[in-house]
């Protein structure tokens, strides 16, 4: 499905831009311009207009209605059109509604505005909604990207008394079922092979379960196993398991690779775990370059400095962080050996072995930044509403 959009200033067209990437948008054609009015009716005189249109207005509300009679001459029946405009006024949007606009955007745009908006008017109205997905990777081995996204996991279920569901793709020396002291199956790789089966019924046979709602699809680690994701295959993995379950977190293996960034850029949330040390500064500002400049202005990877506090004296500070990558930090989980280490022995999870130390506490903090959800929406009993705010 193609998506034009003539905007008429460079921040509202970076936010178009930013919003096509968008993992609910993956299969949209964009084409992106400036100009607004006068060049989509240039751009359109002799050409058809794409499934949907956006087009961005002057003036006030007496000239946002004039340029919709210019616009009308131009577009094809079955055109979608999102109009855009300075103008912020309920009774404005209403009318646009009653003439056929399918929706007005008040500008400055946001790139989370953009991408409901589009989606709305192209998802499936059958289709299961979709969860929210978190990647998380390490920018080095060592660096905890695998400990951060499996006590990630447990954090939002604890919290949220509501399902999550971990993907370990790395099928090498992926860890989640051996840490989690589930049975280790080659579930994540048996789906991955077999995409054209990929459904629901395909999925229970391989999907283990640690409780009630925390369920893991693993690795039994195996050096025999590929290290590399065929990318659709990843991606109908990952949108599958997101229609199941309010949150899916990708544990990612600590290399950069095609499939890797891909599963980096299109997810709702990023998470890049370093330790605080200038091998792993170095390295985080070469993954925000990558990454950022797909994710766009207002969909940032995140930061996560891991094993804090492990030599006091010699490691970098969070200011030396975002000093360098220009960005926050986003969260930071204390060095604790005995607490990691007696959880990894006993198969648990830190807030479940030790709800009150420090590093657990960090989780579930991260946990509620990375959720979406308010934090006077905990614990909320599941229902028909299971999704909202979840995404």
């Amino acid at each position: 499905m193609a998506v034009d959009a003539f905007l008429l200033s460079a921040e509202n067209a970076a936010r178009v831009t930013d919003g096509l990437k968008d993992r609910t948008l993956t299969n949209m054609l964009g084409h992106v311009a400036d100009g607004g009015l006068p060049a989509a009716i240039e751009y359109y005189n002799e050409r058809p207009t794409p499934e949907i249109l956006m087009v961005e207005l002057e003036g006030d509300t007496n000239g946002i209605m004039a340029g919709l009679d210019d616009l009308a001459e131009i577009v094809d029946p079955g055109t979608r059109v999102i109009v855009a405009g300075s103008v912020n006024d309920v009774s404005l949007y209403r009318s646009l509604l009653k003439l056929g606009i399918s929706d007005y955007l008040a500008s400055p745009l946001a790139t989370r505005q953009i991408v409901d908006s589009i989606y709305t008017l192209t998802a499936d109205p059958e289709a299961r909604p979709r969860g929210r997905v978190i990647a998380v990777t390490g920018v080095h081995g060592g660096a905890g990207g695998s400990s951060v996204a499996q006590n990630l996991a447990y954090a939002i279920t604890s919290e949220y008394d509501t399902d999550v569901a971990i993907l370990d793709f790395d099928m090498q020396l992926g860890t989640a079922a051996l840490n989690l002291n589930v049975e280790a199956r080659q579930g994540i790789f048996d789906c991955l092979s077999q995409t054209d089966r990929l459904d629901d019924q395909l999925l229970d046979r391989y999907i283990q379960k640690y409780d009630d709602h925390l369920s893991i699809l693993g690795t039994s680690g195996s050096l025999n196993l590929p290290q590399d994701v065929d990318v659709a295959a990843m991606e109908q993995l990952v949108d599958i398991m997101s229609q199941r379950v309010p949150f899916v977190v990708l544990d990612l293996p600590s290399r950069w690779s095609d499939w890797i960034s891909q599963a980096l850029i299109m997810a709702d949330e990023t998470v890049i775990v370093a330790t605080p040390d200038l091998v792993s500064l170095r390295d985080v500002q070469n993954w925000l370059r990558h990454l950022n400049e797909k994710r766009g202005d207002q969909r940032h990877a995140r930061i996560v400095l891991n094993k804090v506090g492990r030599a006091k004296k010699s490691e970098l500070s969070e200011k030396d962080f975002e000093g360098a990558t220009e960005g926050p930090v986003f969260g930071v989980v204390p060095h604790d050996p005995v607490v990691f280490d007696t959880a990894s022995n006993n198969g648990q999870p830190l807030g479940q072995m030790n709800a009150k130390s420090k590093p657990a506490l960090a989780f579930m903090e991260l946990g509620r930044k990375l959720s979406g959800r308010h934090v006077a929406a905990r614990k909320k009993k599941k229902g028909l509403l299971r999704f909202v705010n979840s995404s």
